[in-house]
C-alpha cells in the first residue's frame, strides 16, 4: 500500500507541466496589454461598461472597484485592475496548457496500447 507522501508531488514543479512559467508570463502579458489598450481606448468609465468589457475584465473591475472604495485613488485602482487582469490571465492560461498536456499525453497512452 503507498503512503500519502509517494502519492502526493513533493513540489510545484513537480505539479506543474513543464513552460508553465513560461505559459504564465504569456497570459500575464496577453492580460495587461489587454486591460491597458481598454484603458487607453477611453474605456475606464463607470457607468456604460459594455457586456463584452464586463465579461473579459471583470476580475479587474472587481479589484479596481475595491481599491477605489477603500482608497479612493483613481490611479490605484486603474494598476490594481490591470495587474488583476493580468494574473488572472496567466493562472488561466497554466490551467488550459495543463488540461491540454493531460489529455495530449492521456490519448498518447491510449493509442499506445491498440
Amino acid at each position: 500500500m503507498k503512503s500519502i507522501r509517494n502519492v502526493l508531488p513533493r513540489t510545484i514543479k513537480q505539479l506543474l507541466p513543464n513552460n508553465s512559467i513560461k505559459v504564465f508570463c504569456a497570459g500575464f502579458i496577453i492580460g495587461l496589454i489587454a486591460s491597458w489598450a481598454y484603458i487607453l481606448a477611453d474605456g475606464d468609465y463607470w457607468v456604460f461598461i459594455p457586456l463584452w468589457a464586463e465579461i473579459i475584465f471583470y476580475p479587474g473591475f472587481l479589484a479596481g472597484n475595491f481599491c477605489y472604495n477603500l482608497f479612493s485613488n483613481m490611479n490605484l485602482a486603474l494598476w490594481a485592475g490591470t495587474l488583476t487582469v493580468g494574473l488572472f490571465y496567466g493562472i488561466v492560461l497554466v490551467v488550459m496548457h495543463s488540461l491540454w498536456i493531460f489529455f495530449r499525453r492521456k490519448n498518447a497512452k491510449g493509442r499506445a496500447i491498440k
